[in-house]
């Protein structure tokens, strides 16, 4: 198996497989990381997105607006989106969540309230 995925061993067939087998592990190995170290994480679910880095919570104004200069230079005709076929929430509801997140204790409170 090792000299057929390291193409020491190559024919049609092999070729083959190799392409194959390519194509299919990095989908898997994707959505193997999404599905269990961040999907399923949720104590900071707004976070959780793919393409996102759970280890940087959100950037400056000022980091905000260079990234939207930088953008607007290098590749005006980009598309600006807030979702893709691989977000796992809507962009209403991680707004939400992004709302939310900043306003712990008032959650909380209004979350908690008439409760005995």
């Amino acid at each position: 198996m090792r000299d057929v995925l390291t193409m020491q061993a190559a024919g049609k067939y092999e070729t083959e497989f190799v392409m194959r087998f390519q194509q299919f592990t990095g989908p898997v190995m994707a959505k193997g990381v999404e599905d269990t170290a961040f999907y399923c994480y949720n104590r900071q679910i707004g976070m959780n997105e793919v393409g996102s880095d759970p280890g940087r919570d959100g950037v400056s104004i000022e980091e905000f607006h260079d990234y939207c200069a930088r953008m607007q230079a290098t590749h005006p005709l980009t598309m600006t989106t807030l979702s893709t076929h691989d977000t796992k929430r809507s962009d209403d509801v991680r707004a939400r969540l992004a709302v939310l997140s900043e306003l712990p204790v008032k959650f909380r409170a209004r979350s908690t309230a008439g409760r005995a």
